[in-house]
């Protein structure tokens, strides 16, 4: 028996033509216990446990804070899952939730977060919003800044790479914890989708 396991960020049931990597797992028996199964899909699902975290914290209403625990990461996971989620539980949590990780030099360029909001949906930035898919690379780091490079599928099936930065916070409520201080204007990649 095979199993297939999506393992790339944002896939939902019904986008069979995205074309997610795909983790196959061989099976030594013809119908394995439900405990082997889980035990041979627990690797697969590790990389999604933050999101779905975040996810369930959403779901309540509630907005998770930064904090040391988080890595660099983990904030641009939680950024993007919410931005893919944006009106759950309620309209523009995620982008409420995606300005909770805004770092406060960037704060002080993009909010209030009324002003972030409508930067949000504006040209530069709404295929963020309720995207389909997104891949996460880390490009370079330091104990102080981290760079990404994140890949999303729009809902409208475009293809868009952006610039994700994080630094550490040196100072204030935040002092140590991963915030976004920059993300680029996207650039098209390739063909849609």
């Amino acid at each position: 028996m095979t199993v297939l396991v999506k393992t790339r960020y944002g896939s939902k049931p019904g986008d069979s033509d995205l074309a997610p990597p795909v983790r196959r797992i061989q099976s030594m028996n013809a119908e394995p216990s439900p405990g082997d199964m889980i035990l041979k899909l627990l690797p697969a699902f590790s990389a999604v446990l933050i999101p779905l975290s975040a996810l369930i914290n959403g779901a309540s209403g509630e907005v998770i804070h930064p904090n040391r625990t988080f890595k660099a990461a983990d904030v641009v996971t939680i950024q993007l899952e919410a931005l893919m989620n944006n009106n759950l539980p309620q309209p523009d949590e995620g982008i409420r939730q995606t300005w909770a990780f805004a770092h406060p030099v960037n704060r002080s360029a993009t909010g209030p977060v009324e002003r972030f909001s409508n930067m949000i949906k504006g040209p530069h930035y709404r295929e963020l919003l309720e995207h389909i898919s997104h891949d996460i690379q880390p490009l370079e780091s330091d104990d102080t800044v981290a760079t990404f490079a994140v890949e999303i599928v729009s809902r409208s099936g475009r293809r868009l790479g952006f610039q994700w930065v994080v630094a550490r916070v040196s100072e204030g409520k935040y002092a140590g914890a991963w915030m976004t201080i920059q993300v680029s204007p996207p650039v098209p990649l390739g063909q849609n989708i």
